[in-house]
């Protein structure tokens, strides 16, 4: 286990722009004053403002996002049965513009009507005496099987195939994966993209489902998320030269170290939401309320260090935030496609390239889909 240490600026100002290639990152931090060396029993205070902007080259600005974090620490010395004793405390609050100004590709005017494509079938693929479906584009719910086109290639008047446009209009909606490569004879179909207050499509409860303000201003939620960190620990040293750590509050526990990706260090949920995997991994992970201790034994016969932690995860169950559907950040587009699977669950959908390997087909509700997550109560 290794303590997250950050170095605090001393005052000053750092400005950054770095050509990516596919979008462009405008980013400026103040540092503020930090108090050095403090002496035992003061507040050692620090942190920072940051503004960082991101640019696409297909849809503009996905990201304006203004940050400002508070750190303190104090050293209380000894303390009781502890030897040493300390409480730590980091801050975070930040405000994401790209909501408010560019929404109409990631706020409340996002997404757009939406056709699906279809490659089409021979005749006879659908069935005997089918006929031959041509390759077009089909509006999300035409396809086959829609209410506004009973009977399709065969289907029987009043079949169980097609949805309501009334409770599930063709507005709003972006293809599964569009924006990442084309359907290209495959399977996809529409992901609502607007904020859950602004269209509940698809929006999991209990997951996935935030509203505008929730991605304007993601740490302050009802898991107070504002709190990076907040805790208090002490050692307690043994005359063997061995020594006992115990600490208690909201905090970051690592286990091992790479680079890029996580091995051991699976404590913490992390947030891609904020910026993929591009953040460092102490920014973006999740703190959660635990008690940990660690008994240091230093050095062995075999080992250089030898230490046994224990963590016992005291905060309600916290899923790694993969991103929502339409939100800048959805890693792999997985947000997208929980989000697309519920809307096909709750009010059907149209899903491209589907019947006999190449008719866009629609499903009415409770056919396909994503019904609902079910989460632990506790870690």
């Amino acid at each position: 286990m290794k303590k997250i240490t950050r170095y605090k600026g001393v005052g000053g100002l750092s400005l950054s722009l770095v050509p990516l290639a596919s979008s462009m990152l405008f980013g400026v931090s103040t540092f503020l004053p930090a108090a050095v060396n403090a002496e035992e029993g003061e507040w050692d205070m620090g942190g920072f403002v940051e503004n960082a902007t991101y640019y696409r080259r297909s849809r503009g600005m996905s990201k304006f996002r203004n940050t400002a974090q508070l750190e303190a620490h104090k050293d209380y010395g000894k303390t009781g049965f502890f030897d040493s004793f300390s409480v730590d405390g980091t801050f975070r609050a930040s405000y994401d513009g790209v909501y408010d100004l560019n929404d109409d590709e990631f706020g409340k005017n996002a997404g757009s009507p939406i056709t699906l494509e279809q490659i089409g079938v021979p005749a006879g693929t659908l069935g005997p005496g089918a006929p031959a479906i041509p390759p077009a584009q089909v509006p999300h719910g035409g396809g086959l099987g829609a209410t506004t086109n009973p009977g399709t290639a065969g289907l029987p008047p009043g079949n169980t195939f097609g949805f309501d446009l009334a409770t599930n209009p063709n507005e709003g909606l972006d293809v599964l994966g569009e924006h990442l490569h084309s359907t290209d004879g495959g399977v996809a179909f529409g992901v609502p993209v607007r904020p859950c207050d602004v269209d509940s499509r698809g929006c999991i409860k209990g997951y996935l489902n935030n509203s505008t303000n929730d991605l304007r201003y993601s740490e302050f939620n009802n898991r107070w998320d504002f709190i990076r960190e907040l805790y208090a620990g002490g050692d307690i040293d043994f005359d063997n030269g061995r020594q006992l750590n115990i600490t208690f509050g909201k905090q970051q526990v690592i286990w091992g170290r790479t680079d890029l990706f996580r091995v051991l260090d699976v404590i913490n949920p992390v947030d891609y939401s904020r910026n993929n995997i591009y953040d460092e991994l102490e920014d973006i992970r999740i703190p959660l309320w635990m008690l940990t201790t660690e008994y240091r034994m230093g050095a062995t016969d075999t080992l250089e260090d030898a230490n046994l932690q224990l963590v016992w995860v005291v905060d309600k169950f916290r899923p790694s935030n993969i991103g929502q559907g339409g939100t800048p950040n959805a890693i792999l587009d997985a947000g997208s496609f929980f989000r697309g699977m519920n809307n096909c669950w709750e009010n059907g959908c149209t899903v491209a390239n589907f019947a006999g390997g190449g008719v866009a087909t629609d499903f009415g509700p409770g056919q396909i889909g994503i019904r609902k997550a079910v989460l632990p109560e506790h870690s």
